[in-house]
């Protein structure tokens, strides 16, 4: 069933139990140094405590952010320590070819929730939660630089954004000297990591890409699991149902996008898949058009770009003319690339990667961008978890939420109960958790005998409940299932979108779960 986005503005409000506390405000900072933002405390009068959740503080550069302690019920039967702050890091897009404000917003909920979950819980030993933020830019240096930072402020796990970032991240865990930080990634899709067999000529990168320790996680799928669907959509258009769009008997599709290595791997995975899987019924023709955009991609000239992703050649040979631009530059530079194309006049159709369904495209397109298409991860699960989310996450955006945003929520929960799980293991502890400990309770989130708890206040309660009982857990995410394979993948539900009156619209639905083909599915 097609599922259409709006633009609806949901107030919610969060009960837990008969607890009932208010949520504080914001606080922010604007300058670029590493400050302390705290929300201002919340009361309330519960049967067991009361309930307080602070709504996070942020800043254009590195930022700690604290969810707010509501204060102590009275009337309860068991005695409650004051809560203990644990430091979590955070790898943030605030600026770069990636930046995504929406995603900060999904974090920022998240450390909000868990907090209010804290205090509504039944738990003698809460935790309250402390966000560590760092403006990492999707860039490797910066996401390897942040490391040192998030380790100095005691973080026992860190939560990364795309691949460049998450890369340069678990770097930091194979470079002699440091203790390693269990990373864990929310749009970190590139199948150079978690790859056993990923070489490079940097020997720490190689070792960070291969992860034999087991360090890195994430909460996105691998971009080439879902090439099925791509090629499946592609290799279906054009009279003969076979990619032929414009009838010239060979199918060539171009692929484009900067030149920095991330998205050079993901593209060469995009075409060892597109070649295994092209139609016999005629040639087909892979080509690459990279470019650098500078330093401002609003003033670079693509006049070069679109004419060669429209010609007859691929390098200098001639051979055909397009007939399919698959875009995978990110959001800064679509954005103008987008607007330089429309202006060109060309009209060869344009199939656009999964890091472009986001809110910010809709915004600076409108209806400009009528007739785009692409597939990504499901905006979020079609499940109570995943519904629950988006109604919290579309009150703070004003956007129903687009690609990432739920995976960016999940990643943020996973972390702070990977934290809760051995914080609560072991009654003798008075600080954070070693990472150690954190990474091995990462792995146990998802047991299938566990009871299941997901997002929300409420639900998180119940999450918090039994992680202090020690009992076992199965958290069911607001992207999807979340559960980690054994090398910290996860795979999901994908969608293949085209937008309509300036609105994302879910055309189809393929379940990843059921099989890596990703069949169709009603789901």
């Amino acid at each position: 069933m097609a599922n259409t986005f709006f633009r609806v503005s949901i107030g919610v409000l969060f009960v837990s139990g008969s607890a009932f506390g208010m949520f504080g405000g914001a606080s922010c900072s604007s300058d670029g140094g590493h400050n302390s933002a705290t929300g201002t405390a919340g009361t309330g009068m519960g049967m067991a405590g009361s309930m307080g959740g602070g709504m996070a503080g942020s800043s254009a550069g590195g930022t700690d952010v604290t969810g707010m302690a509501g204060s102590m019920g009275t009337g309860g039967t068991m005695m409650r320590q004051a809560a203990v702050e644990i430091t979590i890091g955070a790898m943030m897009p605030r600026t770069g070819v990636n930046a995504n404000d929406d995603w900060i917003t999904a974090v920022n909920l998240a450390v909000t929730q868990m907090n209010a979950a804290m205090l509504a819980s039944n738990s003698t030993r809460p935790i309250k939660f402390k966000l560590s933020m760092m403006d990492t830019a999707s860039n490797q240096a910066m996401g390897l630089a942040s490391m040192a930072t998030f380790a100095a402020a005691g973080a026992p796990v860190v939560i990364s954004e795309a691949s460049g970032a998450a890369t340069g991240g678990n770097m930091y865990n194979y470079t002699t000297g440091n203790t390693p930080i269990p990373v864990i990634a929310f749009s970190a899709t590139s199948g150079d990591l978690n790859n056993a067999t990923k070489t490079d000529t940097d020997p720490v990168k190689q070792a960070a890409l291969q992860d034999a320790g087991n360090w890195f996680f994430r909460t996105c799928q691998v971009s080439s699991n879902l090439s099925n669907i791509r090629y499946g959509l592609i290799f279906s258009k054009g009279a003969g149902m076979n990619g032929d769009i414009n009838g010239d008997g060979t199918v060539k599709i171009t692929w484009v996008g900067t030149n920095d290595s991330s998205t050079a791997s993901s593209i060469n995975g995009d075409i060892t898949s597109f070649t295994a899987k092209a139609p016999s019924t005629a040639p087909f023709i892979p080509e690459t058009v990279t470019f650098d955009p500078g330093t401002d991609p609003t003033t670079f000239s693509y006049t070069n770009v679109i004419l060669q992703i429209t010609d007859n050649m691929t390098g200098t040979m001639t051979d055909a003319t397009t007939d399919l631009i698959y875009n995978k530059a990110l959001t800064n530079v679509a954005i103008p690339f987008i607007k330089a194309y429309k202006t060109s006049g060309r009209k060869i159709p344009m199939f656009q990667d999964g890091s472009f369904r986001r809110n910010t495209i809709l915004v600076a397109l409108g209806t400009s961008a009528d007739g785009q298409e692409g597939v990504s991860p499901v905006a979020y699960e079609n499940t109570a978890s995943g519904l629950a989310f988006a109604a919290a996450e579309q009150a703070m955006t004003a956007f129903p939420p687009a690609a990432y945003e739920a995976q960016a929520y999940d990643s943020t929960i996973l972390a702070m109960a990977a934290v809760a799980k051995a914080w609560f293991a072991d009654p003798t502890l008075t600080a954070a958790p070693t990472p150690d400990l954190v990474r091995t309770a990462m792995t146990q989130l998802n047991d299938t005998a566990g009871t299941k708890f997901g997002s929300g206040v409420t639900s998180l309660t119940t999450g918090v409940n039994l992680l202090a009982a020690g009992s076992p857990v199965n958290y069911d995410g607001a992207s999807g299932p979340v559960d980690l394979d054994a090398l910290g993948n996860v795979t999901g539900r994908a969608a293949w979108w085209v937008i309509e009156n300036g609105l994302f619209v879910e055309k189809k639905v393929y379940d990843c779960i059921a099989a890596s083909t990703c069949p169709e599915t009603t789901f």
